[in-house]
C-alpha cells in the first residue's frame, strides 16, 4: 500500500492540505497499521485492484478517526459528580464517517483478517 496515496484521499475526504500533515499524520499511520497487521497475506500478493481497496479503505478509517476527533474538540464536556461527561448529539457528520467507512470495509471483507475490531465502530 502507497501512504501517500491514502495521504491525497484523507486530504480530499477532510479538506486539509498535504502540507498539514503533521495535524494528521498519526491518525493516517494508525489507520494504516490496523489494516496492515490485518492483512491475509504478503502485500505483494494482493492484485492491484485489492491494494486501491486496501488504501480506499485505510483512506476512510482516518477519516472516520479524524471525524470523531475533530468533533470530540467542538463538543462541550460537563462535569457531573467528579466525572466528565460529553454532550451528545448525533452528529450527522459522524453518522455519514461511519457510512463511508463501512462501504470501504465491507469491500475489503475478503482480503483482511476479522478480529471482531476493525469491523465494528464505537
Amino acid at each position: 500500500m502507497d501512504i501517500e496515496k491514502i495521504v491525497t484521499l484523507f486530504c480530499r475526504l477532510t479538506t486539509l492540505l498535504e502540507s498539514s500533515r503533521e495535524q494528521f499524520i498519526d491518525i493516517v499511520n494508525n489507520a494504516y497499521t490496523c489494516v496492515s497487521q490485518r492483512l491475509l497475506k504478503p502485500a505483494a500478493q494482493y492484485t492491484q485492484e485489492e491494494i486501491a481497496k486496501l488504501e480506499y479503505a485505510v483512506g476512510c478509517i482516518a477519516f472516520y478517526d479524524y471525524t470523531v476527533v475533530d468533533l470530540a474538540r467542538e463538543r462541550r464536556y460537563l462535569s457531573k459528580t467528579g466525572s466528565f461527561v460529553a454532550e451528545s448529539e448525533n452528529s450527522p457528520r459522524i453518522k455519514a464517517a461511519a457510512l463511508l467507512k463501512k462501504g470501504a470495509l465491507d469491500e475489503i471483507k475478503g482480503l483482511v483478517a476479522d478480529d471482531g475490531f476493525l469491523f465494528v465502530n464505537v
